[in-house]
C-alpha cells in the first residue's frame, strides 16, 4: 500500500470514538518557546517499553527536558532510579516527594516551570506554554509560589462514603448517573460529548500507549493541508459550528 494511503487510513481511524473530542482541540500556533518547562514523569520498570516510551515518542519531545523517575535506571529511555523508595502504589507520596527533591537539586536554576505527570498522561505542551504566558499567571510568577492544576473532590471526606447501605447507593444512581461527566455541572468543569473539551485543552489522564499515538497523530500529523478535506468531512458529520477552527 502506498505511504500516502497508509497515512490517510491512519488519519481516518477513530480510536475509541475519540475524534469527535479531539477535533474540538486547537494546538497553539505560537512560535514562542518560553517559558522553559521540565517534565518529570513517574513510572516503573514494567512500563518503560510501553507507556514511558510512548510519552518519549509523542508529547515528551516538546518538553524542554523530559525526565522519567522510576525504580530502575534506564539510560536508553532516560529513566533515573529513585533510591530508597518502594515502587508500589502505597508509597506514591514518598516517591513524589523524593522525585521533587531530585528535580530541585539538579535543575532548579535551569527551568521556569516543572510539570509532573504520570506515565498514562498526554499533554499538549504548546497549550500549556500559552496558558503559562497568560497575564494573570505571569503577574504572580516570582511574586508568590504557584501550583496550577485541578483537584477533583466530591465531598469533604471521601472515606465516610466508602460503606453505605442500598438506599444511599440508590440515591447515588439518581443524583450522579454519569458522575464523571456531571461533576460541577452548571458551574464549569467537565461537560458531555461535543462540549467535553475546551479548544485550549492541555492534558488528559488515563491514556494508554496506543491512545497517546492516536492523539499525537490526530492533533499534529493529520492536520496538515493534504488532510483538510477529511477534517471538513468530520465537521459535516458532527455538525460543528463554523467558528470552530482546526489547526
Amino acid at each position: 500500500m502506498p505511504k500516502h494511503n497508509r497515512r490517510r487510513d491512519a488519519c481516518t481511524e477513530d480510536y475509541q470514538q475519540s475524534n469527535v473530542a479531539l477535533n474540538l482541540i486547537q494546538v497553539s500556533s505560537s512560535d514562542v518557546e518560553l517559558p522553559r518547562i521540565l517534565c518529570f514523569v513517574n513510572t516503573i520498570s514494567p512500563n518503560h517499553a510501553t507507556k514511558a516510551q510512548a510519552i518519549k515518542d509523542t508529547w515528551g519531545k516538546r518538553c524542554d527536558k523530559l525526565v522519567f523517575l522510576s525504580n530502575v535506571t534506564d539510560n536508553t529511555l532516560g529513566a533515573v532510579a529513585i533510591a530508597d523508595v518502594p515502587s508500589d502504589h502505597s508509597h506514591l507520596w514518598q516517591k513524589h516527594k523524593a522525585s521533587m527533591q531530585y528535580i530541585w537539586n539538579l535543575y532548579r536554576h535551569d527551568f521556569d516551570w516543572f510539570y509532573k505527570a504520570d506515565d498514562d498522561a498526554y499533554v499538549i505542551m504548546e497549550n500549556l506554554r500559552a496558558y503559562l504566558r497568560s497575564p494573570e499567571i505571569v503577574m504572580q510568577q516570582d511574586v508568590v509560589p504557584l501550583q496550577l492544576g485541578h483537584r477533583f473532590r466530591l465531598t469533604d471526606n471521601l472515606t465516610e462514603y466508602y460503606v453505605r447501605d442500598k438506599h444511599l447507593l440508590e440515591e447515588y444512581q439518581q443524583r450522579w448517573p454519569h458522575w464523571f461527566n456531571m461533576y460541577h455541572q452548571g458551574i464549569g468543569g467537565i461537560q458531555w460529548k461535543e462540549n467535553c473539551c475546551a479548544p485550549d485543552s492541555i492534558a488528559f489522564h488515563y491514556v494508554g500507549p496506543d491512545y497517546m499515538r492516536h492523539i499525537e497523530r490526530q492533533l499534529y500529523d493529520c492536520r496538515k493541508d493534504e488532510f483538510k478535506g477529511a477534517v471538513d468531512s468530520v465537521r459535516g458529520v458532527y455538525h460543528f459550528a463554523d467558528d470552530i477552527v482546526f489547526s
